[in-house]
């Protein structure tokens, strides 16, 4: 099971205590600028679409490599991330079996 990075934009703990100020806290995946939290959109796909290819051979035969992941925003914009990532899985040679859908 895998779940791709998003850097701070969804990342982390959020506190929000009454009526103050909502806070975000533990919203870094490293400081480390060569991961793929802090890679732009396209970047990121590509990194996450080769971490897929290198996990297909993982599983046993009928085996199940479960993605979870939500779409986010970049100044504003709504990057659905889940058809894309649905994509890098099917470039990357995974075979889709089930989508789901949250609320």
């Amino acid at each position: 099971m895998t779940s791709p990075p998003y850097g701070a934009s969804v990342h982390g703990q959020v506190h929000a205590p009454g009526h103050r100020p909502v806070r975000k806290h533990d919203n870094r995946y490293s400081r480390n600028r060569a991961n793929l939290a802090h890679r732009s959109p396209p970047m990121l796909l590509r990194g996450f679409t080769d971490i897929l290819r290198r996990a297909v051979p993982l599983p046993r035969p009928g085996g199940v490599v479960a993605i979870t992941t939500r779409p986010f925003r970049v100044d504003g914009e709504l990057i659905d991330f889940p058809s894309l990532t649905l994509d890098a899985a099917i470039n990357a040679g995974l075979a889709p079996v089930q989508r789901c859908v949250g609320r």
